[in-house]
């Protein structure tokens, strides 16, 4: 409640990202509950502070993309690319000696 106005103002909303449907924060819970990793032993591995693991676990931060692949590494698990049907999308090689022009 703010002492000038009286007024009591909302709680700020946490930033969840979802992934395939489902909450980031829960599956940084879930990869490492199935790794049988403490929030400490995965911050250690994934060289991030426990209280990081703690905050992406409860939302209450986001983390960076090489950040999420050293968390997901460190549980022995990948982030990938699949398309609707659930297959694995491969990056496109490029040859020198073939160009498109499309840029």
């Amino acid at each position: 409640m703010s002492p000038t106005t009286g007024i009591v103002s909302p709680m700020p909303q946490k930033r969840e990202v979802k992934l395939g449907g489902y909450a980031l924060s829960e599956i940084i819970r879930r990869v490492r509950r199935t790794a049988d990793l403490s929030q400490r032993e995965l911050a250690r591995h994934a060289k991030v502070s426990p209280s990081m693991v703690g905050d992406l676990e409860s939302s209450a931060s986001i983390p960076s993309l090489p950040v999420l692949q050293r968390i997901l590494n460190a549980a022995n698990y990948q982030l990938v690319v699949v398309d609707a049907r659930g297959r694995l999308v491969l990056p496109l090689q490029v040859f020198a000696e073939v160009a498109d022009l499309a840029g």
